[in-house]
C-alpha cells in the first residue's frame, strides 16, 4: 500500500503490504534534493512474523511510521511490538530514532473506529514525534507527513 501513499495515487483495487515493500522516494526539503529508501512492514497478524526483519531495518533507520487504519480500532493492536522491535533494533546508543504514528483513511471519518484524541494520547504515551492523518484517496497530508518526519530526522542528528 506504500506505493499508493508515495504516489498521492489512490487504485480502488489496492492490495494490502504482504510481507514487506521497499520503495525509493525523492523529495526537496528547502531547495535541497532528499533521498528516502522506505521499508513497508504489512502489519496485519498474519505477517507477524517478519518483524523480526524489523530488527535489522531498524540499525539502518533514520526514521520510522506506524501507520493504522482510522477505521479499524484493531489495526492499532501492534504498536507495542513494532516499537519493541524497532527499538530493540536500532542504535540507541547512537540517537533516538524519530516514529511518528499515522492514521491513514482519513477520507472515511464517517466511519472511524479509532478518535483522533486517543491515537494522540497513545502516540504521546509511546513518546513518538507526533501524531497525523491522511487519505491515499485524496492525497491530503501525505507530502506533509514526509517533509514532518525528514524534520524530525535531521533535528535527532544534529544537522538541522
Amino acid at each position: 500500500m506504500i506505493n499508493s501513499y508515495l504516489r498521492g495515487i489512490f487504485e480502488e483495487d489496492i492490495q494490502m503490504t504482504v510481507g514487506a515493500d521497499i520503495v525509493e522516494k525523492e523529495l526537496e526539503l528547502n531547495s535541497e534534493p532528499v533521498s528516502l529508501r522506505i521499508v513497508d512492514i504489512g502489519g496485519d497478524e498474519r505477517f507477524k512474523l517478519y518483524l523480526h526483519a524489523l530488527r535489522k531495518i531498524a540499525k539502518e533507520s533514520n526514521g520510522g511510521i506506524f501507520m493504522y487504519d482510522i477505521t479499524r480500532y484493531n489495526s492499532l493492536q501492534g504498536l507495542d511490538d513494532w516499537l519493541l522491535m524497532f527499538n530493540q533494533g536500532s542504535n540507541s546508543a547512537k540517537i533516538k530514532i524519530p516514529v511518528i504514528m499515522v492514521g491513514g483513511k482519513a477520507d472515511l471519518e464517517e466511519k472511524r473506529a479509532v478518535k483522533m484524541e486517543d491515537a494522540v494520547d497513545l502516540a504521546n504515551k509511546r513518546g513518538l514525534a507526533g501524531y497525523y492523518e491522511c487519505s491515499a484517496k485524496t492525497g491530503e497530508h501525505i507530502e506533509k507527513i514526509f517533509d514532518i518526519l525528514i524534520r524530525a530526522m535531521i533535528r535527532s542528528t544534529n544537522l538541522d
